[in-house]
């Protein structure tokens, strides 16, 4: 009976083993603290904090775990709480040249690809940072917690062979800011743009930060008015 048990336990974790390689095979995405096996790379986006109407640079990084990684691609969705400001750029140290395309869009966020292809240099790329994009908040951005979603992780090898990857959400962490009310952009200047702005916003419901000009929590005509006496 106890050997029969021992065999039944065999197999089932063979069969939960091949289950999860197949998964890993397609792609994961993984909790940060979960360590990846030899052998599968791991892309991990990091966590950040900033003040409203700040940019933050979020950054990616790439822990091999023994694979021999020469080109790799990933989905990055950001909150439209936010907008990318600029393209992801690589880094310079690993030949790499960023290609960033858009995926999707709509009223709840932004997906980009970001692709790593090889310039001339055709070596593996080495444990660590990989690319940077930077992230612009609104000054209606609300305080609090905004992960950062990567997908869809692939790798290549030298001989263009697909590599299992898996991956890590980022995090954005929106702390509240210095920010004078009336001056929408922070060029410490409440002119003519910041009413462009404000009209842009009405009726969108948007509350809080250098918006909210005079201090009811809400974006709509009354803001307007309010802006016209600061000019």
């Amino acid at each position: 009976m106890r050997s029969t048990l021992c065999r039944l336990s065999s197999t089932w974790r063979f069969v939960l083993g091949v289950v999860g390689l197949l998964a890993i095979g397609r792609g994961a995405t993984y909790a940060a603290e979960e360590p990846a096996p030899n052998g599968i790379a791991h892309i991990q986006l990091d966590h950040v904090a900033g003040q409203q109407a700040g940019l933050v640079r979020i950054e990616a990084t790439l822990t091999t775990n023994g694979a021999s990684v020469v080109e790799m691609s990933n989905t990055v969705a950001i909150s439209s709480a936010f907008r990318l400001a600029g393209n992801c750029s690589a880094n310079t140290n690993i030949g790499k040249s960023s290609l960033i395309s858009l995926v999707g869009q709509d009223e709840g966020s932004t997906t980009i690809r970001v692709q790593l292809v090889p310039n001339e240099n055709a070596k593996p790329i080495p444990d660590g940072f990989l690319y940077r994009c930077g992230v612009q908040m609104f000054p209606t951005t609300r305080e609090g917690e905004y992960p950062v979603r990567i997908g869809d992780p692939r790798a290549l090898d030298p001989s263009a062979a697909v590599l299992a990857v898996i991956s890590g959400d980022g995090l954005i962490v929106v702390e509240p800011g210095d920010i004078r009310r009336g001056d929408t952009n922070s060029d410490e200047v409440i002119d003519g743009d910041d009413l462009t702005f404000l009209e842009s916003l009405v009726y969108r419901g948007y509350a809080g930060g250098a918006a909210d000009v005079n201090g009811d929590t809400l974006v709509n005509a009354a803001h307007l008015v309010a802006a016209v006496d600061l000019l």
